[in-house]
């Protein structure tokens, strides 16, 4: 039902919502410059041993996973309450949830947690 939702019906109100929710996101990233300290840090080196990330890419990463819930949270709305007004609205939440918003800069495992949690339901 997620990709035929899609495909029947405009996928730009979602297209938008995204747009908007990565230029909040990648404003926030601007303007707020946290260093990762404590388990934070540990998460950086693991990350470092396993691809050779820097904390800017790692950011970027976050920035997508909390993204990709955005989308993720709008597809299972979509699914469950088949109403598309619903499903935006859900998905709207989360885009512009301040702590969503945050966990963009912070190298913390929740985006990650989220993403696989909202797949996992999805599926």
């Amino acid at each position: 039902m997620g990709r035929s939702a899609l495909r029947r019906e405009s996928a730009w109100p979602l297209v938008i919502l995204l747009a908007l929710g990565a230029i909040v996101r990648i404003w926030w990233l601007g303007q707020v410059d946290t260093q990762p300290v404590t388990d934070f840090e540990w998460y950086l080196e693991r990350a470092a041993g396993i691809v050779g990330s820097t904390v800017g890419v790692a950011k970027v990463v976050n920035l997508l996973l909390t993204l990709s819930c955005v989308a993720l949270t709008y597809l299972i709305t979509h699914r469950l309450t088949t109403c598309r007004p619903v499903a935006l609205l859900a998905a709207a939440i989360v885009c512009f949830s301040p702590a969503m918003i945050a966990y963009s800069g912070i190298l913390a495992s929740e985006p990650l947690f989220c993403a696989l949690l909202l797949v996992s339901v999805y599926l």
